[in-house]
C-alpha cells in the first residue's frame, strides 16, 4: 500500500481488531476508501486507484460510485453479427448500472441482428454496404454519419465486426476503438466466432475467456484492456465455449465502458498520458512495500479511523 501524504485521501475501518501487529475484520463492509478534490472525475479515479492498492482475500468493491455524477459516456457500435453484447450494455443502462448513451449503430451486413436490436430500443441505426468495396471508401461514409451528430463520441466498439479496419481510420480515432476477441490473447489472435473455440477446444485448453483491447494497426495487437476467464470442461462444443465466453463479454464491456468514465483507464492502462496523483495535486514521490495492515499501524500519522454506530 503507498504512502498517502495528502490530506485529501483517507481510508476508514471498522469491525476490525488488531492482533500480533496485524489488522483482522470478522468480515462485512469493512473498510472505506475516500478522495477529496474539487474536481469530481479526479477524486473518483483518486479513490480508485487506493481501492485497487488494498490487497486482501475475498476483497470486493462497488465500482459504480459517483457514475451518475458524471458525463455519460456516449458510444457508437460497429458490428456485422447478432449484437448478443450490445443488447448487454443496453440492459445496463436502462438498469441505470451503466452511465453511458448509444449514439448509433454501424453495420456492414443488411439484415444483421445487431441492427434490428438497435431498431427495436430506438438507437439510431446505419447500414452501409461493403461487399465490393475497398474499405477506405466504406469507412468514408461511416465517418460522415458519425460527423453529423451532435454528440462527441468518446469510445467505438466492435462488436462482432468482420472487416478490418484501415491504418487511416484507426489513427483518425487513436485510443477511442475497442475489439471484444472470444479468447485470451495473444493466444488465438486472427480467428472469427466459432473458428476460434474450436480452436481453442482441439488445443486442449483448460481455460479460455474474451479479450477486450484498443485497436491499432495490428490485427488483435492493440493494447489490452481486460480479460475475463472461464473453464474450459471435458465434452466442450465451439457452441457451448461461445455461450461462455459471450456472457464475459457483455460484463467485460460494461466494466470498461465505466473504467474509461471514471479516468481510470488512463491510470490504469496508460494508453493515453500517464495521470498521477501529481495530477490530483497530490505529493506521492516515493513508494513504500507496505501491505494494507501494516499500513494502518505503521502510518497512523496518514490513518483516520470512522466510529459508526446504528441508532
Amino acid at each position: 500500500m503507498p504512502h498517502i501524504k495528502d490530506d485529501d485521501s483517507y481510508i476508514f475501518h471498522m469491525g476490525t481488531k488488531v492482533m500480533d501487529d496485524k489488522l483482522y475484520s470478522c468480515g462485512g463492509r469493512v473498510l472505506s476508501v475516500t478522495s477529496i478534490h474539487s474536481n469530481l472525475d479526479t477524486a473518483i479515479g483518486m479513490a480508485y486507484s487506493n481501492i485497487e492498492k488494498v490487497v486482501f482475500g475475498g476483497i470486493q468493491y462497488r465500482k459504480d460510485i459517483g457514475s451518475f455524477l458524471l458525463k455519460p459516456v456516449n458510444l457508437a457500435i460497429i458490428g456485422s453479427g447478432k449484437g448478443t453484447d450490445m443488447q448487454t450494455i443496453i440492459h445496463a443502462i436502462r438498469s441505470k448500472i451503466l452511465n453511458a448513451k448509444i449514439c448509433m449503430v454501424i453495420s456492414n451486413i443488411k439484415n444483421a441482428g445487431i441492427l434490428e436490436k438497435a431498431h427495436i430500443n430506438n438507437i439510431n441505426n446505419h447500414f452501409i454496404e461493403s461487399k465490393g468495396k475497398k474499405i477506405e471508401i466504406w469507412e468514408r461514409k461511416v465517418i460522415d454519419i458519425m460527423d453529423d451528430i451532435e454528440e462527441h463520441l468518446d469510445l467505438i466498439l466492435l462488436i462482432g465486426f468482420n472487416r478490418i479496419l484501415s491504418p487511416l481510420f484507426v489513427e483518425r480515432y487513436k485510443n477511442r476503438i475497442l475489439n471484444v476477441h472470444p479468447s485470451l490473447l495473444p493466444k488465438f489472435s486472427g480467428g472469427i466466432d466459432l473458428k476460434v473455440h474450436e480452436a481453442i477446444i482441439n488445443a486442449k485448453e483448460k481455460v479460455s475467456g474474451c479479450t477486450i483491447h484498443f485497436v491499432n494497426e495490428n490485427i488483435d495487437g492493440g493494447s489490452i484492456v481486460i480479460q475475463k476467464k472461464c473453464n474450459v470442461i471435458e465434452g466442450e462444443t465451439p457452441a457451448s465455449l461461445k455461450d461462455k465466453v459471450q456472457k464475459l463479454e457483455g460484463e467485460a464491456f460494461i466494466e470498461v465502458i465505466r473504467l474509461y468514465q471514471q479516468n481510470r483507464l488512463i491510470d490504469k492502462y496508460n494508453i493515453f498520458e500517464k495521470l498521477t496523483y501529481k495530477h490530483a495535486g497530490v505529493n506521492i514521490d516515493e513508494v513504500n512495500s507496505y501491505n494494507i495492515f501494516d499500513f494502518f499501524f505503521i502510518n497512523k500519522k496518514n490513518f483516520r479511523p470512522m466510529n459508526l454506530s446504528l441508532e
